[in-house]
């Protein structure tokens, strides 16, 4: 059902990884609050899923959130992406940790960013 819907609403989006996550039986959470955004890479091969409360978080802010977040990492780890190692994403436990802790950072720059943009 959800890749149905996907389809329907990204019809030319051909990420290798949301393929794959289909293939393998990906079919996200069913909740009356809870929403997903994807986000792809358009030069390397990584799709970010963000799953948030609709009720709290408004879908422009979540895509935004989702295209910085998928920014940051991609700056964060350019230089293991660019030899073309993904196996060697997670194995970098620092680093790994150093970007979730600036997570709720990233956060409040994103909804500061959409208050001024919708006030000003």
């Amino acid at each position: 059902m959800i890749e149905q819907e996907y389809r329907e609403e990204y019809p030319d989006d051909n990420d290798p990884n949301t393929n794959m996550a289909f293939q393998q039986g990906y079919n996200g959470m069913k909740s009356d609050s809870i929403d997903y955004m994807l986000e792809s890479h358009e030069q390397y091969p990584l799709t970010l899923s963000l799953f948030y409360d609709s009720a709290d978080l408004d879908d422009d802010i979540a895509r935004y959130l989702s295209q910085r977040l998928l920014d940051i990492y991609i700056l964060k780890k350019e230089k293991i992406l660019k030899k073309g190692d993904l196996s060697k994403l997670v194995s970098n436990k620092a680093s790994t940790l150093a970007f979730e802790s600036a997570l709720p950072l990233i956060l409040e720059n994103v909804s500061l960013i959409m208050l001024i943009n919708f006030f000003c």
